[in-house]
């Protein structure tokens, strides 16, 4: 058997954030307080010894990620970045008031939520990436732990879900331990895998988990498919059996405690990441 983390992260607040812009596939730059969401994320997560990286191609993924990456102070990462990640497409109103978007909305009378603008992607559509991404994770664990025992601090970096290996990122931070780590530590663990990607994103993916694969969930479906806040962790342990469908376990859910202080210690990371 194949066990492994998955930890899902969103990425820091934006400038479009703050200003109630649809990003959508559009880029927007990180805001003071998102990078300082993602340096506490960052040490929250310290001594998590990831195996994995994963990012959004987009920028305010791309550099949350090497902000949290800064604190850790027990692994070097690659960050593979990759599409499959990205928000939704959500067409014309892209870069545009997400108000905007509710008045056309109100008028083809439909919901928000519902609502699927010229040219964008449908929640199916994306529903669908979320299996491909997490379909094709699976298989990259089949194919490094079925055979060998491998030290999960190895340089793993880099694996074929569609990415692009990033630069290695040196992880010297102070934070503390996820919550989680306290749970059974039976069977051992062949991987840990970080995640940094976008709320629409993470709210799919989740579903995907609920729906395809009767994920053991701690709270309800519709608790569970609420948007996680800026800089946000959930946790998935997954069991790979051969020929059978992965079981999933939540081990934890839009947790934002770790946002919840003043103080940050100074991790290594890159200038460019405001």
């Amino acid at each position: 058997m194949i066990v492994f983390n998955i930890t899902l992260i969103r990425h820091g607040e934006t400038e479009a954030n703050k200003q109630s812009i649809v990003q959508g596939q559009s880029d927007s730059t990180l805001t003071e307080e998102g990078c300082r969401q993602a340096k506490l994320v960052g040490e929250r997560l310290q001594n998590e010894q990831f195996t994995h990286t994963y990012s959004s191609d987009l920028g305010r993924c791309l550099n949350t990620t090497e902000l949290i990456l800064s604190c850790n102070k027990i692994c070097q990462q690659q960050i593979t970045t990759s599409k499959l990640l990205r928000e939704r497409n959500f067409g014309i109103f892209q870069g545009r008031p997400s108000s905007e978007m509710k008045d056309a909305a109100k008028k083809a009378n439909k919901s928000f939520a519902d609502y699927v603008p010229p040219g964008a992607e449908t929640k199916q559509q994306m529903q669908q990436r979320t299996r491909v991404f997490f379909e094709d994770l699976c298989q990259t664990m089949r194919n490094t732990y079925k055979d060998s025992s491998t030290d999960r601090c190895s340089d793993l970096g880099i694996s074929p879900i569609h990415g692009t290996p990033r630069s290695r990122t040196l992880s010297t931070g102070s934070g503390r331990i996820t919550s989680s780590d306290d749970e059974e530590l039976t069977p051992s663990l062949s991987a840990d895998v970080l995640i940094v990607t976008h709320g629409g994103f993470l709210k799919a993916i989740i579903k995907t988990f609920i729906d395809d694969y009767n994920c053991v969930m701690t709270i309800g479906k519709g608790l569970a498919l609420r948007i996680s806040p800026n800089c946000g962790l959930s946790k998935f342990k997954v069991y790979l059996e051969e020929d059978r469908k992965p079981h999933i376990v939540c081990l934890a859910l839009h947790e934002a405690d770790h946002l919840q202080t003043d103080s940050v210690s100074q991790c290594q990371h890159a200038e460019n990441a405001n």
